[in-house]
């Protein structure tokens, strides 16, 4: 399942935790995506799981945003 991984500092920051959903905005395009916590990347990183359906054609490097998705 597709995902987006964090920093456990960054996701911190963003006040989100393991599993919780975000938005990434990448360019024009924008995914729903789950957040796992990944301690070995790099704070201000995000890293995604290549070729799961869903994420396949993303060009990366890429500059993005991260942002929590608040409950409607």
């Amino acid at each position: 399942k597709p995902y987006v991984a964090l920093n456990p500092d960054d996701a911190t920051e963003l006040g989100v935790e393991d599993g919780d959903e975000t938005r990434l905005r990448l360019g024009r395009a924008e995914y729903r995506l789950p957040v796992r916590l990944r301690s070995e990347l790099q704070r201000g990183a995000a890293g995604l799981p290549v070729g799961l359906p869903g994420l396949v054609g993303i060009a990366l490097p890429a500059w993005g945003k991260v942002t929590k998705v608040t409950p409607s």
